[in-house]
């Protein structure tokens, strides 16, 4: 895999070696005959899934960014070349990026603009309120001798 600038210029590049589940001869017959009917059907499907991290730790430069991803397969040993690569006929590429924190924060500032001003708005509205039904109910106020009083009693 390899990460290409505007110009074209590989900027990273990176590979792993992998490979997909293998069956030998006479259970890939076996599977064929119990499961024809079905992949036939279209009730089951043969599938692989591969997941391979390959460039794990690229910092991207302001100046040079990246515009594309070039994939390539190269074919099993012991083959020729244009031989023994995998048919494919339906692949995908996830990428997981992360930003500085910083970064991250100025990104996502309506999230963090919507969280503040909510918090603020809900500190003001529950002081205010309970300013307003101090007035409206007020509570008796105890003195330390009341409480005294109170306990010799019992």
């Amino acid at each position: 895999m390899e990460l290409l600038s505007i110009r074209g210029h590989v900027l990273e590049k990176g590979s792993r070696a992998s490979m997909l589940k293998y069956y030998s001869e006479p259970l890939r017959l076996a599977k064929t005959f119990l499961m024809g009917i079905p992949v036939l059907m279209g009730v089951f499907e043969e599938t692989q899934t591969l997941t391979i991290q390959v460039i794990e730790a690229y910092s991207e430069q302001a100046l040079v960014p990246i515009a594309s991803i070039r994939v390539v397969l190269e074919p099993r040993a012991g083959y020729a070349r244009g031989f023994g690569i995998p048919e494919l006929y339906h692949a995908e590429i996830k990428i997981v990026s992360r930003f500085p924190w910083m970064q991250e924060v100025v990104s996502s500032w309506i999230q963090t603009l919507h969280f503040w001003s909510g918090l603020g708005l809900f500190v003001f509205e529950s002081i205010l309120l309970l300013g307003l039904c101090q007035k409206i109910f007020p509570l008796k106020e105890r003195t330390h001798v009341d409480s005294i009083n109170q306990s010799r009693k019992e």
